[in-house]
């Protein structure tokens, strides 16, 4: 017989059964990197939203305490002492891909009780809505990441 050179057919499916498996493995890292570096930037935009309303209680911008109010999917920010859903000066922000964990329990009203507001002090920026905030992705629940407000106003 003549010695012949060329790959076989159960070559060629080895071959493409190794790079199939690498594929997926490579794919669903892949995936989970994508889905914590989202959930992170999430985070961060809602920190930055949070510090803004923040910074303007401390300015007393409106000559008002300035507050977010939190929803599983959305937040709103708004002028003012109390949360009202029809003011027409609410900003309201979608979440993108991500939820608020159980919102209408996350943080202290102040007497006792929970809420999904928070309310900075005007000039002090202070607030008596404390506790965390954490976000988790819609696809992937069991990852979540946190933000923690405090009564002196400190956000982390």
């Amino acid at each position: 017989m003549k010695d012949q050179q060329g790959v076989t057919m159960i070559e060629l499916l080895v071959a493409i059964a190794i790079l199939a498996m690498v594929s997926s493995l490579s794919f669903a890292t892949h995936r989970k990197w994508q889905e914590h570096v989202f959930l992170t930037n999430q985070v961060g935009e809602l920190r930055s939203a949070i510090v803004k309303t923040q910074q303007l209680a401390i300015a007393s911008a409106k000559d008002s305490a300035w507050g977010v109010h939190f929803e599983a999917a959305q937040y709103t920010i708004f002028s003012g002492s109390s949360y009202s859903e029809i003011d027409p000066n609410n900003e309201i922000y979608d979440l993108q891909g991500v939820l608020i964990v159980d919102p209408e329990i996350v943080l202290s009203d102040g007497i006792g009780g929970f809420g999904s507001n928070v309310i900075f002090s005007k000039f002090t920026g202070q607030t008596v809505n404390t506790g965390t905030i954490a976000l988790m992705p819609e696809v992937n629940p069991a990852i979540t990441k946190s933000i923690t407000i405090y009564a002196v106003g400190q956000i982390d």
